[in-house]
């Protein structure tokens, strides 16, 4: 039996009263905005206190964290960390991301679109609880865009794309080696140096991971631009960046470049293996590459990348592939041969990976299912699918994130966000009301 219970803030939780059996869908909150997440940053489990810890943009963009206690299978009080009643047209931009920073204690990351860097700072680890402070990292004149962020062993690193000119901007990162509270200066890590033929210089951070075996980070990114910023977007991009003094990159077959992926790197493209895959524009889909673009490392250490291939001009009429690096060069397949989008990884053992994808049902994104393969990509097998319809609230009909935070059988596996397609970036500010239903993947 299935039942709501009405309780602070507005906020509900369903809870299911007796043991569940196999994958459901739980709604944690009920007062979400529209935020452009990608595939990371929703959640990170905290192993010193057994909890998962979430965070999502409510009313007017302020920041809201929730914990989930696994030992007592109970959810905790949900904490408004931050004001910031942000209700402009590119407040969506602002998305927060949560980490676990090496001190223990949470971290919540958010900028300012197109201006300043921020970090929250919970005042005791293992709670979401209590008054948590927040600092400025990044001036407003970094002109700062869509956080990326990772712990790396002792080190925190966040990438963002910075605005050199309208439609040529190129992606840096800063880095503190005490939780959030210095950071290092800026350093620029990809640049086209503005010399793409079709005037495609954004470059957009789509995906990121740390491999503490390997010791190195994951970057997933395509361009963007044309005549006008983001009008056209192509390809799809990975390297890795080395962690340590010179924080050097280097593409999945060992190529390096360096400490900055340049414009003879993008020139030499495919020799020095840079592109998964091309995914160009054309003259009636301009949009041609989504952005959410999530990666994992399989077996043999080798990187896997899903990404998503507008086909159509409807909001979700994508098709997924995967790209996997064989060891020689990146091979691109198919995902699933049904419409929607890979929204992103988990790797549930050393020989398993795990997609989750959503459903487009020829309007609208309305299910999210899991499949799996064993052979890296090659074929893949549907474990499960959920319809998120009982999670549209408020007007909200479509899904607009999905997250992984734990493996299955840990309780929690994904965070679903859900959004009014109507509303997403219109100018009145609806989107920012906090009336959006945010939701787990129960097992």
């Amino acid at each position: 039996m299935i039942k709501a219970l009405t309780g602070l803030l507005g906020l509900f939780v369903v809870t299911l009263s007796g043991p569940a059996v196999g994958e459901s869908l739980q709604q944690f909150a009920t007062n979400a905005s529209y935020h452009s997440t990608r595939a990371f940053g929703s959640g990170v489990y905290d192993a010193a206190s057994n909890k998962t810890f979430v965070v999502w943009a409510g009313a007017g963009m302020d920041i809201w964290v929730r914990g989930y206690d696994h030992g007592s299978n109970a959810w905790g009080t949900p904490n408004k960390v931050e004001d910031n009643n942000c209700i402009t047209l590119n407040c969506y931009h602002n998305y927060p991301i949560i980490l676990l920073a090496p001190n223990g204690k949470l971290r919540v990351v958010r900028f300012s679109h197109n201006e300043g860097a921020y970090i929250l700072k919970a005042p005791t680890a293992g709670t979401s609880a209590g008054t948590w402070t927040e600092s400025q990292f990044l001036a407003n004149s970094e002109l700062v865009g869509y956080p990326t962020a990772v712990v790396a062993g002792s080190q925190i690193y966040v990438f963002y794309r910075h605005t050199v000119q309208d439609v040529y901007r190129n992606l840096r990162f800063v880095k503190s080696g005490n939780s959030g509270d210095t950071w290092s200066t800026p350093k620029t890590v990809i640049d086209t140096g503005n010399a793409q033929s079709d005037g495609l210089n954004e470059v957009y951070p789509n995906d990121i991971g740390y491999e503490s075996s390997a010791d190195r980070i994951r970057l997933t990114w395509h361009l963007a631009g044309g005549a006008a910023h983001n009008e056209k977007t192509k390809h799809v991009y990975f390297a890795y960046l080395l962690p340590g003094s010179n924080d050097t990159l280097q593409s999945a077959s060992g190529y390096s470049f360096g400490a900055t992926i340049v414009a003879d790197d993008f020139s030499n493209q495919d020799t020095r293996k840079l592109r998964v895959a091309s995914v160009l524009y054309t003259d009636t889909i301009f949009q041609a590459v989504d952005f959410r673009m999530p990666s994992m490392g399989v077996q043999g250490g080798r990187p896997i990348v899903g990404f998503n291939k507008r086909v159509g001009l409807g909001g979700g009429d994508f098709e997924s592939y995967r790209g996997y690096w064989d060891g020689s060069s990146w091979v691109v397949s198919r995902i699933s041969a049904n419409p929607g989008r890979v929204m992103d990884l988990q790797y549930i053992n050393s020989t398993t990976l795990r997609a989750l994808l959503t459903t487009y049902d020829g309007t609208r994104d309305n299910a999210v299912k899991a499949l799996q393969t064993t052979n890296n990509g090659q074929t893949w097998s549907q474990i499960w699918s959920l319809s998120t319809v009982g999670q549209f609230i408020n007007g909200a009909d479509a899904i607009n994130s999905v997250n992984t935070v734990n493996v299955p059988g840990s309780g929690i596996q994904a965070v679903i966000g859900t959004t009014d397609r109507s509303e997403v970036r219109n100018t009145d500010g609806a989107q920012y009301v906090g009336d959006y239903g945010m939701s787990v993947i129960r097992d």
